[in-house]
């Protein structure tokens, strides 16, 4: 995990700049997609963080498995070594876009989404979806320590405790889950937060919303998947697919085909600010998110 944060660090800072803004590549907190010069400095910014909490983790891993002997207690240690700094990375990245897109024109000429929770209705499903696997995945596998961790082969070389595998899923989902409720929080002040962009695609907020929840709920239902992957092995001795490998990475396509997806679902093709007023009638939520009157971004 560290090694990946290392590699998407290095990725972020050479080539999102180049790529430019994007549904898929780069820091995209809406913030950093009000413009070109925004998301440019964003993602320097954001790809050099995210390479010191991949260090962090390269460095502390081994550190803590020396240290500390037992597996469980190991496993949750470099979990909170990990996930802790990256979320506090996470956080400050928000800020720090939040302060470049404050004052730019595209982001002043933006309307409030009124909030709606039924926006969030997706992700929040997809946490109890979580949960209840979850539980029943507690209650089918075996006690004592389980495997959590395979080669390319698909063979167990890392263990855990019951307990511990559960409550990484749901603690993984649940912080997800809380980046859509917080998006239409803070949307309903700033709704530069939920911007996105695709070339001559744009997807005003109050879509942006509802793409950000979606995506979050396939990123849930993910994790099911692999959870179950978990419980088969564990409890049959056999991976759902012949290795490891052939659950992970269909799922991986079928997940990023779905966010990719859901993109163009939500977005239109940019125009003058004339236009936002066609979205009326074409989202679920239209009538109570505000899109009618928000102002184009290019």
């Amino acid at each position: 995990m560290g090694a990946v944060l290392v590699v998407v660090g290095a990725i972020t800072y050479f080539l999102a700049p180049r790529v430019g803004p994007n549904p898929i590549f780069g820091l995209r907190t809406g913030y950093s997609l009000v413009s070109h010069e925004v998301w440019d400095k964003s993602n320097r910014v954001g790809g050099v963080a995210m390479a010191l909490v991949g260090l962090l983790a390269l460095v502390a891993t081994p550190l803590i498995v020396w240290a500390v002997p037992r597996e469980g207690t190991a496993f949750t240690a470099i979990m909170i070594i990990v996930i802790g700094p990256l979320l506090a990375t996470t956080g400050w990245l928000f800020a720090y876009t939040r302060r470049l897109a404050q004052g730019t024109v595209p982001a002043a000429s933006l309307r409030v989404v009124p909030l709606c929770w039924r926006r969030m209705a997706l992700p929040l499903g997809s946490l109890a979806v979580v949960g209840v696997n979850a539980l029943v995945a507690w209650r089918l596998l075996p006690l004592g320590r389980v495997a959590t961790h395979f080669n390319l082969a698909g063979e167990a070389d890392g263990w855990s405790s019951r307990a511990g595998l559960v409550l990484v899923f749901v603690i993984a989902s649940a912080i997800l889950t809380l980046i859509p409720v917080i998006v239409n929080l803070v949307a309903s002040r700033e709704p530069a937060i939920a911007i996105s962009h695709l070339g001559g695609l744009y997807m005003p907020p109050g879509r942006g919303l509802a793409y950000i929840g979606g995506a979050i709920a396939l990123t849930n239902l993910f994790m099911v998947v692999i959870l179950w992957d978990l419980v088969s092995f564990n409890t049959r001795g056999v991976h759902l697919a012949p290795s490891l490998g052939g659950v992970i990475w269909p799922a991986v396509a079928v997940l990023l085909a779905g966010i990719i997806g859901l993109f163009f679902v939500y977005a239109r093709r940019a125009g003058g600010p004339g236009d936002a007023g066609g979205d009326a009638g074409q989202s679920g939520d239209a009538a109570d998110s505000g899109d009618g009157g928000e102002g184009e971004v290019r």
